[in-house]
């Protein structure tokens, strides 16, 4: 539902991109609003493999960050979690200090809490937010959020987290 949500804006605010672009990459664009509408749909590899050849075809585009995000998401959606991983942390390494970078930390300690025990390479970046979910939690909870509920969301998953290891009086 989320990565619907994201993608949705990224919809709405490519319309508004397109008044800059030159005629082949609209033409791009008519392929990536099809992506849009496929992932809504639930076709998650369509969108993927678009977002993917938009973002190679156009490596200065400012949408890029925002596709590189919901290519991990959607990787996340197809429960393809060790390429969902490597895909958050080209984001985090790539846009650190951005939201999407915020946000892909805390979805790879999901990750974690999920399914411990994935091989991941110990240089990958934000690897430490997939090995430690709760210090990840702890350290985006230090953090200004946006919304009262993105914070009671992020306690909900530490609990759980600290449930999954059991350790109840946490």
């Amino acid at each position: 539902a989320d990565a619907a949500m994201h993608l949705d804006h990224f919809v709405g605010d490519e319309v508004e991109h397109v008044a800059h672009l030159g005629l082949g990459q609209r033409d791009q664009l008519g392929h990536v609003r099809a992506a849009g509408v496929d992932r809504r749909q639930g076709g998650f590899d369509g969108a993927i493999e678009v977002f993917s050849y938009y973002i190679n075809l156009y490596p200065q585009d400012p949408f890029r960050r925002e596709m590189s995000y919901l290519i991990a998401r959607a990787l996340t959606e197809l429960k393809q979690y060790e390429s969902a991983l490597r895909a958050f942390s080209a984001v985090i390494e790539k846009y650190p200090d951005t939201k999407e970078a915020l946000e892909s930390a805390v979805i790879m300690a999901n990750i974690g809490v999920k399914s411990p025990g994935l091989k991941i390479p110990a240089h990958m970046a934000g690897a430490e937010n997939y090995r430690d979910p709760v210090a990840t939690y702890d350290r985006v909870l230090q953090r200004d959020l946006p919304s009262l509920e993105l914070t009671e969301r992020i306690l909900f998953q530490k609990a759980y987290a600290l449930y999954q290891r059991k350790q109840y009086r946490e």
